[in-house]
């Protein structure tokens, strides 16, 4: 879908400055504006519209001879959603 208009952007620290300046209004993750609604800075908009986020997903091709770096990784998010 085109849109139109004089700023269209994916970069969510630009998106927050320019909907914090009136550009405009942004889809951005709770925690990214959660400070700036509880201070009135930001309003949320389309609530009833916006589905909850379940979190994100890893994909990797295997379990088997896995790099040691990606292994890490792995084993750190495990342990950050297991706190």
């Amino acid at each position: 879908m085109a849109v139109s208009g004089p700023l269209s952007t994916t970069d969510n620290d630009l998106m927050l400055r320019t909907v914090l300046d009136g550009v405009g209004i942004g889809y951005l993750f709770d925690y990214h504006v959660a400070e700036h609604i509880a201070a009135g800075r930001l309003v949320s908009l389309l609530d009833d519209w916006t589905p909850p986020f379940p979190g994100f997903h890893l994909y990797y091709p295997s379990r088997r001879q896995m790099p040691p770096p990606l292994r890490a990784f792995v084993d750190f998010i495990a342990r950050q959603r297991a706190a």
